[in-house]
Protein backbone atom coordinates (compact mmCIF):
# COMPACT_ATOMS: atom_id res chain seq x y z
CA UNK A 1 0.00 0.00 0.00
CA UNK A 2 3.01 2.39 0.86
CA UNK A 3 4.87 1.85 -2.46
CA UNK A 4 1.38 2.45 -4.54
CA UNK A 5 0.70 5.51 -2.74
CA UNK A 6 3.81 6.89 -3.25
CA UNK A 7 3.73 5.40 -7.27
CA UNK A 8 0.38 7.42 -7.65
CA UNK A 9 1.95 10.41 -5.30
CA UNK A 10 4.61 11.29 -7.27
CA UNK A 11 3.10 11.04 -10.31
CA UNK A 12 0.20 13.60 -9.66
CA UNK A 13 2.94 15.95 -8.49
CA UNK A 14 4.64 15.29 -11.97
CA UNK A 15 1.32 15.91 -14.11
CA UNK A 16 0.55 19.43 -12.13
CA UNK A 17 4.26 20.38 -11.98
CA UNK A 18 4.71 19.77 -15.77
CA UNK A 19 1.84 21.46 -16.68
CA UNK A 20 2.07 24.79 -15.08
CA UNK A 21 6.33 24.70 -16.62
CA UNK A 22 5.12 24.12 -20.00
CA UNK A 23 2.17 26.56 -19.97
CA UNK A 24 4.03 29.52 -18.20
CA UNK A 25 7.15 28.81 -20.93
CA UNK A 26 5.02 28.86 -23.93
CA UNK A 27 3.04 31.98 -22.67
CA UNK A 28 6.12 33.94 -22.88
CA UNK A 29 6.86 32.78 -25.84
CA UNK A 30 3.74 33.48 -27.25
CA UNK A 31 4.01 37.64 -26.02
CA UNK A 32 7.67 37.63 -27.27
CA UNK A 33 7.20 35.92 -30.64
CA UNK A 34 5.92 37.40 -33.87
CA UNK A 35 2.53 36.08 -35.31
CA UNK A 36 4.04 32.97 -37.14
CA UNK A 37 6.02 32.00 -34.04
CA UNK A 38 2.78 32.15 -31.92
CA UNK A 39 1.32 29.90 -34.28
CA UNK A 40 3.81 27.42 -33.45
CA UNK A 41 4.06 27.99 -30.17
CA UNK A 42 0.83 26.99 -29.18
CA UNK A 43 0.20 24.45 -31.34
CA UNK A 44 3.30 22.56 -29.88
CA UNK A 45 1.78 23.41 -26.16
CA UNK A 46 -1.35 21.75 -27.35
CA UNK A 47 0.44 18.80 -28.81
CA UNK A 48 2.70 18.46 -25.75
CA UNK A 49 0.09 18.79 -23.28
CA UNK A 50 -1.99 16.05 -25.19
CA UNK A 51 0.82 13.98 -24.73
CA UNK A 52 1.27 14.26 -21.20
CA UNK A 53 -2.20 13.36 -20.77
CA UNK A 54 -1.78 9.94 -22.78
CA UNK A 55 1.29 9.08 -20.95
CA UNK A 56 -0.34 10.62 -17.53
CA UNK A 57 -3.62 8.51 -18.11
CA UNK A 58 -1.08 5.20 -19.48
CA UNK A 59 0.36 5.30 -15.81
CA UNK A 60 -2.73 5.17 -13.94
CA UNK A 61 -4.31 2.58 -16.06
CA UNK A 62 -1.25 0.30 -15.57
CA UNK A 63 -0.75 0.51 -11.78
CA UNK A 64 -4.78 0.26 -11.27
CA UNK A 65 -4.67 -2.86 -13.38
CA UNK A 66 -1.71 -4.46 -12.77
CA UNK A 67 -2.01 -4.78 -9.32
CA UNK A 68 -4.76 -6.94 -8.56
CA UNK A 69 -4.23 -7.21 -4.43
CA UNK A 70 -5.27 -3.67 -4.30
CA UNK A 71 -8.69 -5.41 -4.31
CA UNK A 72 -8.04 -5.74 -0.75
CA UNK A 73 -7.13 -2.50 -0.07
CA UNK A 74 -10.27 0.18 1.26
CA UNK A 75 -11.61 1.34 -1.52
CA UNK A 76 -12.76 4.94 -0.11
CA UNK A 77 -8.50 5.07 0.79
CA UNK A 78 -7.51 4.53 -3.00
CA UNK A 79 -10.33 6.67 -4.32
CA UNK A 80 -9.16 9.86 -2.06
CA UNK A 81 -5.62 9.09 -3.40
CA UNK A 82 -6.81 8.71 -7.02
CA UNK A 83 -8.62 11.84 -6.87
CA UNK A 84 -5.98 13.89 -5.43
CA UNK A 85 -4.14 12.78 -8.27
CA UNK A 86 -6.98 13.18 -11.14
CA UNK A 87 -6.88 17.01 -9.50
CA UNK A 88 -3.70 17.65 -11.83
CA UNK A 89 -5.11 16.17 -14.64
CA UNK A 90 -3.87 17.71 -18.04
CA UNK A 91 -5.83 20.94 -19.19
CA UNK A 92 -7.19 21.53 -14.95
CA UNK A 93 -4.59 24.29 -15.06
CA UNK A 94 -3.57 25.07 -18.45
CA UNK A 95 -7.32 25.74 -19.59
CA UNK A 96 -7.58 29.52 -17.58
CA UNK A 97 -4.74 30.51 -19.27
CA UNK A 98 -5.34 29.65 -22.30
CA UNK A 99 -8.28 30.78 -22.05
CA UNK A 100 -6.97 34.37 -21.21
CA UNK A 101 -4.11 34.68 -23.22
CA UNK A 102 -5.34 32.60 -26.71
CA UNK A 103 -9.23 33.54 -26.44
CA UNK A 104 -10.25 29.88 -26.46
CA UNK A 105 -13.51 29.56 -24.45
CA UNK A 106 -13.78 26.19 -22.22
CA UNK A 107 -17.33 25.11 -21.37
CA UNK A 108 -18.37 25.91 -17.83
CA UNK A 109 -20.57 22.88 -17.44
CA UNK A 110 -16.94 20.65 -17.22
CA UNK A 111 -15.42 23.00 -14.60
CA UNK A 112 -18.56 22.93 -12.60
CA UNK A 113 -19.07 19.00 -13.21
CA UNK A 114 -15.25 18.21 -12.57
CA UNK A 115 -14.96 20.39 -8.79
CA UNK A 116 -18.51 19.04 -7.92
CA UNK A 117 -16.98 15.20 -8.39
CA UNK A 118 -13.99 16.25 -6.47
CA UNK A 119 -16.37 17.77 -3.64
CA UNK A 120 -18.10 14.67 -3.50
CA UNK A 121 -15.01 12.32 -4.02
CA UNK A 122 -13.59 14.17 -0.49
CA UNK A 123 -16.66 14.53 1.53
CA UNK A 124 -17.96 11.63 4.12
CA UNK A 125 -20.49 9.46 2.73
CA UNK A 126 -20.97 11.06 -0.79
CA UNK A 127 -22.08 8.68 -3.50
CA UNK A 128 -19.32 8.88 -5.44
CA UNK A 129 -16.70 7.37 -3.33
CA UNK A 130 -15.43 4.26 -4.90
CA UNK A 131 -12.45 3.88 -7.43
CA UNK A 132 -14.81 3.13 -10.71
CA UNK A 133 -16.79 6.65 -10.10
CA UNK A 134 -14.38 8.77 -9.68
CA UNK A 135 -12.44 6.86 -12.61
CA UNK A 136 -15.22 7.34 -14.98
CA UNK A 137 -16.29 10.88 -13.81
CA UNK A 138 -13.10 12.65 -14.13
CA UNK A 139 -12.14 10.91 -17.79
CA UNK A 140 -15.22 12.26 -19.01
CA UNK A 141 -14.38 15.81 -17.35
CA UNK A 142 -10.45 15.49 -18.80
CA UNK A 143 -11.25 14.17 -22.36
CA UNK A 144 -14.05 17.15 -22.32
CA UNK A 145 -11.71 19.51 -21.55
CA UNK A 146 -9.05 19.03 -24.04
CA UNK A 147 -11.01 17.95 -26.83
CA UNK A 148 -12.86 21.06 -26.46
CA UNK A 149 -8.89 23.36 -26.33
CA UNK A 150 -7.90 21.02 -29.02
CA UNK A 151 -10.93 21.59 -31.35
CA UNK A 152 -10.20 25.24 -30.63
CA UNK A 153 -7.06 24.50 -31.34
CA UNK A 154 -7.58 23.52 -34.56
CA UNK A 155 -10.02 25.66 -36.20
CA UNK A 156 -7.34 28.43 -35.63
CA UNK A 157 -4.91 26.84 -36.24
CA UNK A 158 -4.35 24.20 -38.72
CA UNK A 159 -1.31 24.65 -40.56
CA UNK A 160 1.11 25.46 -37.26
CA UNK A 161 0.79 22.13 -35.66
CA UNK A 162 2.98 20.60 -38.20
CA UNK A 163 5.78 23.06 -37.05
CA UNK A 164 4.57 22.80 -33.57
CA UNK A 165 5.53 19.13 -32.92
CA UNK A 166 8.93 20.34 -34.04
CA UNK A 167 9.71 22.50 -30.63
CA UNK A 168 8.66 19.95 -28.31
CA UNK A 169 12.00 18.24 -28.11
CA UNK A 170 13.19 22.43 -27.17
CA UNK A 171 9.91 22.62 -24.67
CA UNK A 172 11.28 19.63 -22.54
CA UNK A 173 14.93 21.42 -21.92
CA UNK A 174 13.85 24.79 -21.32
CA UNK A 175 11.23 23.43 -18.41
CA UNK A 176 13.53 21.43 -16.68
CA UNK A 177 14.66 23.64 -14.42
CA UNK A 178 11.38 25.18 -13.62
CA UNK A 179 10.54 21.50 -13.02
CA UNK A 180 12.41 20.54 -10.73
CA UNK A 181 12.53 24.17 -8.37
CA UNK A 182 8.27 23.55 -8.03
CA UNK A 183 9.47 19.87 -7.59
CA UNK A 184 10.62 20.58 -4.19
CA UNK A 185 8.35 23.01 -3.00
CA UNK A 186 5.55 20.26 -4.00
CA UNK A 187 7.48 17.38 -1.70
CA UNK A 188 6.25 18.29 1.33
CA UNK A 189 2.76 18.32 0.46
CA UNK A 190 2.74 15.20 -0.76
CA UNK A 191 4.91 13.40 1.38
CA UNK A 192 2.89 14.44 4.47
CA UNK A 193 -0.44 13.51 2.79
CA UNK A 194 0.84 10.16 2.27
CA UNK A 195 3.08 9.45 4.88
CA UNK A 196 -0.70 10.31 7.80
CA UNK A 197 -2.13 7.50 5.13
CA UNK A 198 0.45 4.83 5.64
CA UNK A 199 1.11 5.40 8.88
CA UNK A 200 -1.93 6.74 10.78
CA UNK A 201 -5.10 5.55 9.05
CA UNK A 202 -7.16 6.09 11.85
CA UNK A 203 -6.07 9.85 12.24
CA UNK A 204 -6.07 10.46 9.03
CA UNK A 205 -10.04 9.30 8.47
CA UNK A 206 -10.50 11.53 11.62
CA UNK A 207 -8.31 14.75 9.67
CA UNK A 208 -10.28 14.58 6.65
CA UNK A 209 -10.37 18.44 6.65
CA UNK A 210 -6.79 18.62 6.59
CA UNK A 211 -6.12 16.47 4.03
CA UNK A 212 -8.24 18.31 1.84
CA UNK A 213 -6.57 21.97 2.84
CA UNK A 214 -3.42 20.29 1.68
CA UNK A 215 -5.15 19.23 -1.36
CA UNK A 216 -6.69 22.60 -2.54
CA UNK A 217 -3.10 24.46 -1.22
CA UNK A 218 -1.18 22.37 -3.78
CA UNK A 219 -4.12 23.58 -6.04
CA UNK A 220 -3.24 26.96 -5.62
CA UNK A 221 0.38 26.89 -4.86
CA UNK A 222 -0.19 25.77 -9.35
CA UNK A 223 -1.46 29.34 -10.04
CA UNK A 224 1.81 31.12 -10.46
CA UNK A 225 3.67 28.89 -12.60
CA UNK A 226 0.73 30.22 -14.93
CA UNK A 227 0.90 33.38 -14.43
Amino acid sequence: YGQFGFILAYVGIFAGLAEGGVTSIFIRQYQDSDDRANGRAFAAAILLLALQGVVFWVLCVVCLVGLPWLNDLPERNIALMFSTLILFAPSSVCEGSFRARFELRTPVLTNLVGYAAFFLAILPGSPIDTLPEIVAVWWIVAVARMGWVALCAFRRLPADFREGAGEVPGLLRESAPLFLTRFATYFYYRIDQVMLRMFFPEESAQLGWYLSAVKWTEAANLIPAVL
